[in-house]
C-alpha cells in the first residue's frame, strides 16, 4: 500500500470495491463496487502527479447494489493512474496501469 492509499480507508460495512480489470489495460478498464446502503458516490481518476484527469461519477445518489463503470482512457498517455471512490466521508484508492 502506498502512502496515499494508506491515508484513506473504506468502511467494509458500507461499501466494497474491486480492483479494476483488465489491469494493465489498453483503451478501457472496468471498475466495480458494491454499496451496502443508499449513498452518494463520486469516482475520480488522477494521474501519478495527483492531477485529476477525469470524473466518472459526481454526486450520484445510488441505492444498494453492485455497480460497474467503464473508464475509456484511449486519449490518455501510458502510465499509472489512481481512481478514488468517495462514498460519503469514506474513500478508497486503487492503482491501475494504462499501457499503449
Amino acid at each position: 500500500m502506498t502512502n496515499i492509499e494508506s491515508q484513506y480507508s473504506l468502511s467494509a460495512d458500507r461499501f466494497s470495491i474491486s480492483q479494476n480489470y483488465p489491469n494493465p489495460f489498453n483503451s478501457y478498464t472496468i471498475i466495480e463496487y458494491e454499496l451496502k446502503e443508499k449513498a452518494t458516490v463520486n469516482i475520480d481518476i488522477y494521474d501519478i502527479l495527483g492531477r485529476r484527469v477525469e470524473t466518472l461519477l459526481a454526486e450520484s445518489i445510488q441505492p444498494p447494489g453492485r455497480y460497474s463503470i467503464i473508464w475509456k482512457a484511449g486519449d490518455y498517455p501510458s502510465g499509472i493512474y489512481l481512481y478514488i471512490i468517495r462514498i460519503g466521508e469514506d474513500r478508497a484508492i486503487r492503482r491501475c496501469l494504462l499501457l499503449k
